[in-house]
């Protein structure tokens, strides 16, 4: 059953699905890239709805690529990449923190299990400011 289905059916009752403030997918790039595809992944969709939801508190944006080239190239693409989400995710009004995340602890051994594309990702945390929507209500408007 859909949000928009059970406002439909109780139209007295204020109804709002707020997902737990944990748990956003990664927002993928492509190998070597730091630009959004036209559309946007499902990915950032959903990071957006999530975040619109728990009343738009600052996030930090974690900024990965994969290992191998130039260091200072992939550091670069990682910020590169965080602050792409960033401009999406501040043209709705929330505030973020990036932050490169190039060489991620365990990199190589993880990479080697995972595949180089698993680090072609901007991670998407509240920052520790934060403390997420209040459980007990709606999220702010």
């Amino acid at each position: 059953v859909s949000e928009t289905a059970l406002r439909e059916h109780y139209t007295e009752w204020a109804i709002e699905v707020i997902p737990p403030p944990t748990g956003l997918a990664p927002i993928p790039f492509a190998q070597g890239g730091a630009v959004l595809p036209d559309p946007p992944p499902v990915e950032l969709e959903d990071a957006l709805w999530a975040i619109e939801r728990w009343g738009k508190p600052k996030m930090v944006l974690t900024g990965l690529s994969s290992l191998g080239g130039s260091t200072a190239f992939n550091a670069t693409l990682a910020r590169e990449r965080a602050e792409t989400v960033a401009a999406v995710l501040n043209a709705s009004g929330i505030e973020t923190v990036v932050v490169i995340g190039f060489p991620a602890p365990g990199q190589a051994q993880a990479q080697r299990r995972e595949g180089a594309l698993a680090f072609q990702r901007v991670d998407i945390t509240l920052a520790s400011d934060q403390t997420g929507p209040d459980q007990t209500g709606p999220a702010p408007r």
